[in-house]
């Protein structure tokens, strides 16, 4: 053997041993670009845009023909009608006067400033994952934005959901902060994102923008009559409002699920709201890719498809797959 290839022999499963660990320490919070970067005012506004864009908060705050962000957006659900609140920067009608405590409080516990709970058809349940920096960046985009006078109208509930008090035994059940996270309880684990260590940097990241900003469980998890998610039946699918529209099982189950989809399936779904079948897209989805998903970085959108195709398959779905109504795929 030569002696350059005895030193490539020994140079390089060293250089993947290094690689290795220099990805252990990236933070799956944050894309490989911004690692260890301190942001200016400008870029946190910008960086805050990019999120506040792929977590498709437009969708829900504001209705159609109003003003941005001004609230209004109709929500219908089996418990009643929830409308979008004003969040803009207005200091009387919107969120003008709250602070990074209160928006972070907000997000991460779904509790407002008065101390009030939030119903949670604010997905205040994924947003927790969030981290501190990516909460802030979306306030930072936000406040930036005009702010619009115009009051937030009340939700139109049915007993007992008109009851807030109700909250509190739906976030016992749905919604317990947690001191670490591992690969068993990371699903159900609410507060700030950890690294799964037995997984790669580009599986954790996915997985934080799945099941945090992009927070795609609140749609495509199954819940029961008062809104529990069934946790063994994550992304398997289920019905969408008070109607008959479903969001599919995107779980890789060959059945049921999207399992025959490779990753250029799901690129393309993502990007150009159109499945593996040539059907094009309609409904709530469409406007998730339109305004979400297909702004994605090329990185995030790998990190997001390697997560969405490594779920645990469900071998069943509460949505009758192919129908006309469905509203996904």
């Amino acid at each position: 053997m030569s002696k350059v290839a005895l030193f490539l022999l020994i140079l390089i499963p060293q250089f993947f041993v290094q690689m290795s660990r220099a990805e252990a320490v990236l933070d799956p919070t944050l894309p490989r670009i911004l690692q260890g970067k301190t942001l200016s005012p400008e870029e946190t506004i910008k960086y805050g845009s990019y999120l506040f864009k792929i977590s498709n908060c437009r969708d829900c705050h504001m209705e159609k023909g109003g003003a941005f962000l001004a609230g209004g957006y109709k929500i219908d659900s089996p418990f009643g009608t929830f409308y979008g609140p004003n969040i803009t920067p207005d200091k009387d009608t919107g969120i003008g006067r709250w602070t990074d405590d209160d928006f972070i409080r907000a997000l991460r516990r779904g509790v407002a400033p008065n101390g009030r709970n939030y119903y949670p058809s604010f997905p205040y349940s994924s947003y927790s994952k969030m981290s501190d920096t990516d909460i802030l960046a979306i306030k930072a985009y936000i406040f930036s934005r005009p702010a619009v006078k115009k009051e937030s109208k009340k939700h139109e509930l049915k007993f007992p959901f008109n009851i807030r008090e109700f909250i509190s035994a739906w976030k016992q059940a749905n919604f317990r902060m947690v001191g670490s996270y591992s690969e068993d309880n990371f699903i159900k684990a609410r507060g700030p994102y950890q690294a799964i260590p037995t997984r790669d940097w580009e599986w954790n990241r996915g997985a934080y923008l799945v099941e945090g900003p992009l927070h795609c469980a609140q749609c495509h998890t199954p819940r029961d009559q008062i809104g529990n998610f069934k946790w063994t039946k994550w992304m398997s699918g289920s019905r969408l409002g008070a109607g008959e529209k479903a969001a599919s099982n995107i779980t890789p189950s060959q059945k049921f699920g999207l399992g025959k989809w490779t990753a250029q399936d799901w690129e393309t779904f993502l990007l150009e709201a159109t499945s593996k079948n040539g059907t094009e897209v309609t409904g709530k989805m469409e406007g998730v890719i339109d305004q979400g998903t297909s702004r994605l970085t090329p990185a995030d959108l790998r990190a997001v498809i390697k997560y969405l195709m490594s779920l645990k398959p469900v071998e069943s779905s509460e949505t009758k797959k192919g129908s006309k109504k469905e509203d996904t795929l």
